[in-house]
């Protein structure tokens, strides 16, 4: 309870320009939830905000992961679609690459400003299917990039965690092979 009140405090902070104000209110309210009638949904409906909140930093912190690891990524960001690929057949690489990139820029969730970069972006000035995506249309196919970048850099980092594990792994059996051999006492 403690841990969903803290970050209950820090996502909205943002809403309330008086921070005492909010943990006031917050306070009170995980305190006496049970006295409301619909305190359990109410408490349920925070918890599931929450964890969209969570998922939202979670795509937002792997889109900058996998733009960070590509040396230019404006050119050569590469998407493992996992077979997935005609899903969205008419959005083309180049155009997830520039989603990709541009949410990372401008933060996950900004879609009105990302629509409005996509409307002026040079290289799709011809490209009028692209243009006319609604902010709906890329916010989905962000989401699904990201699921898929998410899924990529979450095998990255279990390959990484395993490489480590067999280094510690390794260096225990190297320290035990460089000892010498401990000779028998003789009776």
């Amino acid at each position: 309870m403690a841990q969903l009140f803290s970050a209950t405090l820090r996502n909205a902070a943002h809403f309330f320009g008086d921070a005492s104000s909010l943990y006031r209110y917050a306070s009170v309210f995980f305190a006496r939830y049970q006295e409301l009638k619909d305190g359990q949904k109410l408490l349920a409906k925070i918890e599931r905000g929450e964890a969209l909140i969570q998922k939202r930093h979670e795509q937002q912190r792997v889109l900058a992961k996998k733009v960070s690891q590509t040396k230019s990524p404006w050119v050569n960001l590469r998407i493992d679609y996992g077979g997935h690929r005609d899903t969205h057949k008419h959005f083309t690489e180049d155009e997830d690459r520039f989603l990709v990139c541009k949410t990372n820029e401008l933060g996950f969730g900004r879609w009105e400003e990302l629509r409005g970069e996509v409307r002026t972006a040079w290289q799709f000035r011809l490209d009028w299917w692209f243009k006319t995506r609604t902010t709906q249309e890329l916010s989905k196919r962000v989401a699904f990039l990201a699921e898929k970048i998410e899924a990529e850099v979450q095998q990255q980092e279990e390959a990484e965690r395993a490489a480590e594990k067999g280094k510690k792994k390794g260096k225990g059996k190297a320290a035990a092979a460089e000892e010498p051999p401990k000779k028998k006492a003789r009776k």
